[in-house]
C-alpha cells in the first residue's frame, strides 16, 4: 500500500502544529530502519512551492501539483492520492477523500472562537465536523482534546487516538553559551522571567504585563509574537521592565529557556502545550496556567496559577527566585515529567494504526 503525507505545511511557518508533523515523519523515518513495515511505502506529497530539507532514508518525496493552498489541499492533494492512504498531521485535510487519517489538535475554533476569523471559523468548524463524520480513526494531541473533540464536534470518542507529542527535537543548550545569549539580546546577567508570545487572545499575555507591573524590579523577556502592538487591543500599557525579542531561532529559544529565572505559561486555552516542556527540557523552571490540557500534560512539574489571578503568579515567581528548595523540589519533578515524551512512541502507533489498516482494507 502506498501511505502518503499531507505537504502542505512545508509551505507554513513553524509552529507547535507543523513541529509536530515535522518530527513525526522523521520519527516515522527512523522506525523503518528497523523493518516495523515492510510492505507499505511512504511518500511526502510536496507543493510545487515547498521545500522539504528532512534528511530522509525510506520515505520518498514527491512534488504535485501548482500552488499551496486549500485548492491543492482539497482538490490536487486526493487526486494525486487516491490510489494510497492519506496522513494529514496539521488539522486540515481533504474533505471528500475516504481512506485517510486526520491529526486535529484541539477545538480552539468553537472553544475560543474570538480568537479566530469568521471565515476561519466557520471553514474549520464545517471541516471538523465533516472529517470526524467521515473517517474512522482522528488523532488528537490530549485525553482533554479529546473531550472537547467530542463536545464541540460531535466526533464520537471510539474514533479519537491520543499521541502526546515528544520533547526529544530539543537540543539541552550548552553552559559555555550562557553569556553569548544574554549579550545577543542584552539581557541582565542576574537573570530574567521568560515566555512566549503570541498575537492569539487565548495565549493571555496580557496577564504576563499586569504580573510585570508587581514586580518592577524584575526583568520580563517575551520572545515571538511580533511587537507591543499586539497587547493594543486590550488598551494595556507596556511596563518598561518588559523587553520584547521577536523572533528568536531555535537555538536561541533554548539558550532564553536555560538561562531564565522561571518560564511564564499563562495560556487560556491549550491542546498539548509544548512551551512548558521545552523549558522542562533546559533546565528552567515553569509558571503556567491551570486549565485546559497543562495539568495533563504538565503533571507536577510546574507551579500552578490561576490565569486571570496576577497575584498568584507573583507569588510563585517570587518563590522560584528565591527559595531554592520549592526550585531544586519542581525541576527534580519535571526532569521525571520529561522522560514519558517522545517522538518515536507517538511515530510507533501511527505505524501501528497503518500496518493494521493495510491489513484489514488493502
Amino acid at each position: 500500500m502506498k501511505v502518503y503525507f499531507n505537504g502542505r505545511f512545508f509551505t507554513q511557518n513553524i509552529t507547535g502544529v507543523q513541529r509536530y508533523a515535522l518530527e513525526i515523519i522523521r520519527a516515522i523515518d527512523d522506525l523503518l530502519d528497523q523493518n516495523i513495515d515492510h510492505n507499505n511505502e511512504y511518500i511526502i506529497l510536496l507543493p510545487a512551492s515547498a521545500t522539504c530539507s528532512l534528511p530522509l532514508k525510506h520515505i520518498k518525496i514527491r512534488e504535485i501539483g501548482i500552488g499551496g493552498g486549500h485548492f491543492w489541499e482539497q482538490v490536487q492533494l486526493p487526486l494525486y492520492a487516491q490510489d494510497g492512504f492519506l496522513l494529514n498531521f496539521c488539522n486540515c485535510a481533504p474533505i471528500f477523500k475516504k481512506n485517510q487519517i486526520v491529526t486535529l489538535h484541539d477545538a480552539a475554533v468553537n472553544a475560543y472562537p474570538q480568537s479566530f476569523s469568521w471565515s476561519f471559523r466557520t471553514w474549520y468548524g464545517v471541516m471538523f465536523r465533516i472529517l470526524g463524520n467521515k473517517l474512522h480513526t482522528i488523532f488528537t494531541d490530549s485525553y482533554f482534546s479529546k473531550r472537547e473533540l467530542n463536545h464541540y464536534f460531535g466526533i464520537n470518542m471510539e474514533k479519537l487516538r491520543v499521541l502526546y507529542c515528544g520533547i526529544d527535537h530539543v537540543t539541552v543548550p550548552q553552559k559555555a553559551c550562557d553569556d553569548d545569549i544574554e549579550q545577543r539580546f542584552s539581557l541582565p546577567e542576574k537573570g530574567y522571567i521568560f515566555s512566549v508570545g503570541s498575537r492569539n487572545p487565548s495565549k493571555n499575555f496580557s496577564l504576563i504585563l499586569r504580573v510585570a507591573e508587581l514586580l518592577p524590579h524584575m526583568v520580563f523577556v517575551v520572545a515571538g509574537g511580533g511587537n507591543h502592538t499586539v497587547f493594543s487591543t486590550e488598551k494595556l500599557t507596556v511596563p518598561e521592565n518588559v523587553k520584547f525579542l521577536g523572533y528568536v531561532t531555535d537555538e536561541e529559544l533554548f539558550l532564553l529557556y536555560a538561562n531564565a529565572n522561571c518560564f511564564l505559561f499563562p495560556s487560556l486555552y491549550e491542546g498539548f502545550g509544548m512551551p512548558p516542556l521545552e523549558a522542562m527540557v533546559c533546565g528552567c523552571p515553569v509558571v503556567a496556567s491551570n486549565c485546559a490540557s497543562i495539568p495533563e500534560i504538565c503533571e507536577d512539574g510546574v507551579l500552578y496559577c490561576d490565569p486571570h489571578n496576577p497575584e498568584e503568579w507573583k507569588e510563585a515567581i517570587e518563590s522560584l527566585s528565591y527559595d531554592a528548595c520549592i526550585r531544586k523540589d519542581l525541576l527534580e519533578k519535571a526532569s521525571r515529567v520529561i522522560e514519558k515524551y517522545h517522538w518515536k512512541i507517538s511515530a510507533k502507533k501511527v505505524l501501528e494504526t497503518i500496518v493494521c489498516i493495510s491489513e484489514m482494507h488493502f
